[in-house]
């Protein structure tokens, strides 16, 4: 790949590289029993033999790996098409012509059987960062991810649909030329493989960045569905207009990936990102380049609960705390139904403050006095 360097940048992946060794995921709200988080490796996964650069498990207990001439051989042997991404500054690298292996394969060599609508897939990279996906986002791409047109500027959303290439989920392994990528471990390496969005056709068409997983060496299949939702944010009205935002779970997970925080509570640990950070996403600068001078000033900030309960917290108890934290998990797995996607949580904060199935984070002007 013209630049392979230029691969290893994917948006706010790329500014911090998580150093936790625990793999964030999810667990279905309910589930009877279960204990085992999407991504997570509870028993002890043995250490890559010589030459492998996959490991395949489930529900955290491992099953194969796979050396590249292994995976080359699966199915219907490598797929050779075109990807790339976008990333968070709307830069594009690709599509250009690349060289993987489907997931489906991979799945079904590993587990003898194929992906069912019940399951979800946590590709995990050896940095920590990993992504969910769902039965069905893996099948139908424009679930799984948003795709643009590389073609315009800046890049157009797009559908899947309104092209005539098929679209797929590989682990891209080799460039243009057909070298491989060097299976060096992050930070050093660009590989051993990447999750990207591969099109039979060469169109100009790439995937959001943050949903591609790079330093893929793992895999792990869940017997529960990644269950979806989405957070939006909204700013404050400035000359007229508000800045917005709609998160999916896994732009949430992206940016617990990178800037996750945790704040224990009444014993147990909620795992999430600092709710300043999100803020910034929509307080008049750039993408989660948070705006403390505009936080000092005074604001309000308003959560809001799927059931239409609402709390409201000052800007300024706020500012740089990374333990008042957007929770999505409680002891490492997904919140109860009670509470479930998200729960404010952390330090400072009134009992009457704290607030769960939040939907939506709105900023407000400071109250009249």
């Amino acid at each position: 790949m013209k630049k392979r360097r230029d691969w290893i940048v994917v948006g706010i992946v790329a500014a911090v590289l998580a150093v936790a060794v625990v793999l964030a995921g999810t667990v279905v709200p309910g589930a009877a029993g279960r204990a085992v988080a999407l991504g997570t490796t509870p028993s002890p996964w043995p250490s890559p033999s010589a030459g492998v650069v996959l490991q395949v498990g489930h529900d955290g207990t491992f099953k194969k790996q796979y050396t590249l001439a292994d995976l080359q051989a699966l199915g219907q042997g490598p797929f050779n098409g075109f990807a790339g991404f976008m990333n968070s500054g709307n830069i594009v690298y690709g599509p250009e012509a690349v060289s993987g292996i489907r997931v489906t394969d991979i799945v079904q060599d590993a587990l003898q059987t194929q992906l069912t609508t019940a399951q979800s897939v946590a590709f995990i990279g050896s940095d920590g960062y990993s992504q969910t996906y769902s039965d069905a986002q893996l099948t139908h791409i424009d679930q799984m991810t948003q795709l643009y047109d590389a073609s315009y500027k800046p890049p157009k959303a797009v559908s899947s649909t309104s092209y005539a290439g098929a679209f797929v989920p590989v682990l891209v392994y080799s460039d243009p030329a057909g070298n491989v990528f060097d299976p060096d471990p992050a930070p050093n390496g660009d590989g051993p493989l990447r999750l990207m969005v591969g099109d039979t056709l060469d169109e100009p068409v790439v995937m959001t960045g943050s949903d591609s997983v790079k330093w893929l060496v793992k895999i792990n299949v869940v017997d529960s569905v990644a269950k979806n939702w989405s957070l939006k944010l909204t700013g404050l009205k400035i000359k007229g207009k508000r800045q917005a935002r709609t998160l999916t779970r896994n732009d949430f997970q992206s940016c617990v990936n990178c800037h996750g925080s945790s704040y224990t509570l009444s014993g147990h640990k909620y795992s999430g990102t600092p709710l300043y950070l999100l803020v910034g996403e929509v307080d008049g600068g750039a993408t989660m380049d948070y705006n403390a001078a505009l936080a000092k000033k005074g604001y309000r900030v308003e959560i809001v609960s799927t059931s239409g309960k609402t709390r409201i917290v000052s800007s300024r108890t706020i500012i740089d705390k990374r333990n008042i934290v957007l929770a999505w998990q409680r002891d490492g797995a997904l919140l109860g139904s009670s509470a479930f996607p998200l729960r404010l949580v952390g330090a400072k904060l009134r009992a009457s403050q704290e607030l769960g199935r939040i939907k939506s984070v709105v900023l407000l002007p400071p109250a009249k006095k």
